[in-house]
């Protein structure tokens, strides 16, 4: 008939057609033992999480007991708080704890401690004491291995006088502030602190509520400079 195709047409046809369906069934094959393989080689995790750190690499040769990956588990997790010894001693399990990260600071968490390593951790030539804060409501959002400012009050005091750190100064090693004597010009008086703050220290003696004293605020101040008293603004 006109316009239809040879009988050798057709048979070359069919030809190419088994010849496509074997390659066809090659390549089903191999993907299957692919599939099988990697099975074999998959880690399987008995808790659900995120992967945050990859010890061995690809090529790499492990060694029995060595970590190879470490998962995070988004629904329970915790804060690692890197404290000085010398502070740590302070600390009790419960202990209320305020944390806060530099992008939203007017936002705060209340956790409390829930661990306290009794051994010292020690990263290259630093030395310091791992306590483990709750992390109930992850308001701020944080991710695994982000890092966070933690602040611990380890005691409170009634009608204590504190000077916002600013105003805190250096002689021999020992702390002073600037203050005015009887002429008008600054001096600078040592002073003995207790308790620190983020933003105020406690003043055990050396000055005394009402007195005045100087805040820099950028300027280098000397020694009989003339000056003049006013008040600041309250801190809250």
């Amino acid at each position: 008939m006109a316009g239809a195709v040879s009988r050798e047409q057709v048979r070359q046809a069919e030809d190419s057609l088994r010849l496509l369906r074997i390659q066809q069934e090659k390549v089903a094959a191999r993907a299957s033992q692919t599939k099988a393989r990697l099975q074999q080689f998959a880690l399987r995790s008995p808790i659900g999480g995120i992967v945050t750190d990859v010890s061995v690499r690809p090529g790499e040769v492990a060694v029995a007991g060595q970590p190879v990956i470490t998962l995070s588990d988004t629904q329970n997790q915790q804060i690692l708080a890197r404290m000085e010894q010398n502070d740590a001693q302070d600390l009790g399990i419960g202990m209320p704890v305020r944390v806060s990260v530099e992008g939203a600071p007017g936002q705060v968490l209340e956790e409390r401690i829930v661990r306290i390593e009794p051994s010292v951790r020690r990263e290259g030539s630093a030395s310091y004491t791992a306590v483990w804060i709750s992390l109930g409501s992850n308001a701020l959002k944080l991710r695994p291995n982000q890092q966070v400012d933690v602040r611990v009050p380890i005691g409170t005091g009634k009608a204590v006088v504190r000077l916002p750190l600013e105003a805190l100064a250096s002689r021999d090693g020992k702390t002073a502030v600037w203050t005015l004597d009887d002429l008008g010009r600054l001096k600078l008086l040592p002073i003995t602190i207790g308790t620190m703050g983020d933003r105020f220290a406690e003043v055990l003696s050396g000055v005394s509520p009402g007195q005045f004293v100087a805040l820099a605020e950028g300027r280098t101040l000397k020694e009989g400079e003339a000056a003049r008293a006013a008040k600041a603004a309250s801190a809250p």
